[in-house]
């Protein structure tokens, strides 16, 4: 995604910082003296599955879990969260995760879950010594999802996530029959990418993630560290690099991401905006899919990049097409949209809450034709996973039942505001 761009003298304050936390957290050579054996022999009996999933409480990890327990070859998934601040248990909240079938710990399938309160930043996870080691001993796969979100944060602000990542891979490569590490990251590591230049399904230059967005940085340093693990013991490693994961195909998108802000904002000005670019977004059933199927399926070598994005994107035109259409909203250009935004009061929040992501916006009108998003390959991701070869086109009718959700759930109004 296309960014402000920084100075040169910002761009060298930014590459010394990642360095700097990359060297600090994971130097070179510091992981070789841990490791286990976790040469190509080791194999994992097709019925002796056991996962280890971080945040399952989210948006993809709760859907994920759900796939994951539903797969026959999966016999058991620790389900590791961190402690809720406001008090609740880690069962009340899986059972109110945002997936599309509700979590039910009685089910047959529910009963491979244990839900493990953890601190992976912590020594010893902040766990029962006795379950950790159970763990140990028995985990084989390694799906490394949770993270801090927040994409006006500087990089330094994701010092903790990053130290608990190099815990976490330090387990992984302690633990005897574990098969390999997958790591979710984000397209955002490629957010600085030359615009000539299609973004590969390989490890990036630290250059391409510098940018404004420290989550994107962060992502990066992520990948840096488990490649390097990678390379140093043997541990086999697959980064899913996600771009935008859309609502359910069955209709439920919590509000929150850019693009509800968007619709939300667009009704009470009156009018969607046009965006030149192009939507390779995923709907949750295909991300959550995908990820198992990364997880799950047999990989050569010992590390795999793959963008877990539409192989067959639309125009992003065409889908706030569709919501004017069901709207009853016309389209206007995005810099006079942005306009008519900005002649509405910011405490007025509630009505236009796209004054939240106004920075993003502008750099998209910005960028103009050569659009926001970077352009990405994607091979790796439809050869090795028959969710992705099979995933369907974003048509009107998820569309729709995004809306409808929104509608249901009094995001937005049926019916759109008088113009401004």
């Amino acid at each position: 995604m296309s960014s402000v761009s920084l100075s040169t003298a910002e761009l060298m304050q930014h590459r010394a910082a990642m360095e700097s936390m990359l060297d600090d957290i994971a130097p070179v050579g510091g992981f070789s003296h841990t490791a286990v054996s976790h040469g190509a022999s080791l194999e994992v009996p097709s019925n002796d599955v056991v996962i280890l999933l971080t945040g399952t409480t989210g948006f993809l990890g709760s859907a994920a879990l759900q796939d994951f327990i539903n797969c026959p070859s999966v016999k058991r998934v620790y389900a590791l969260n961190r402690s809720s601040r406001s008090g609740r248990s880690l069962s009340e909240r899986q059972l109110g995760a945002p997936a599309n079938t509700p979590f039910d710990p009685t089910s047959q399938a529910g009963k491979k879950a244990v839900l493990v309160e953890a601190d992976i930043t912590a020594e010893g996870f902040s766990m029962d010594p006795g379950l950790l080691e159970e763990i140990r001993e028995n985990v084989t796969h390694i799906v490394h999802n949770a993270w801090r979100v927040h994409l006006a944060l500087p990089v330094n602000a994701f010092s903790d996530v990053l130290r608990g990542m190099r815990t976490l891979i330090d387990f992984a490569i302690t633990a005897p029959r574990c098969n390999r590490f997958v790591f979710v990251s984000s397209i955002s590591t490629c957010q600085n990418i030359p615009t000539d230049i299609i973004a590969p399904e390989t490890a990036v230059p630290i250059d391409f993630a510098i940018g404004r967005m420290g989550y994107g940085e962060s992502k990066w340093i992520g990948e840096a560290m488990l490649l390097r693990a990678a390379s140093e013991t043997g541990l086999k490693a697959v980064i899913a690099r996600t771009g935008q994961i859309a609502g359910s195909e069955a209709g439920p998108w919590k509000p929150g991401s850019w693009v509800s802000l968007v619709i939300k904002t667009s009704i009470a000005i009156g009018s969607l905006p046009t965006m030149n670019d192009h939507c390779n977004w995923v709907t949750l059933e295909t991300a959550a899919g995908a990820l198992v199927d990364l997880t799950l399926v047999p990989v050569e070598g010992t590390a795999e990049v793959v963008h877990v994005i539409h192989p067959r994107p639309i125009p992003l035109d065409s889908l706030f097409e569709m919501c004017g259409n069901f709207l009853g909203l016309p389209l206007i250009s995005l810099s006079s949209w942005l306009d008519r935004m900005q002649l509405a009061p910011q405490r007025q929040i509630d009505a236009y809450p796209a004054h939240k992501v106004i920075s993003m916006l502008k750099v998209f009108a910005a960028v103009g034709t050569r659009g926001y998003f970077p352009e990405m390959m994607v091979e790796r991701g439809p050869a090795l996973s028959k969710t992705m070869r099979e995933a369907e086109e974003l048509k009107l009718a998820i569309v729709r039942g995004w809306l409808q959700y929104w509608i249901k759930t009094r995001w937005i109004q049926s019916k759109p505001r008088p113009q401004l």
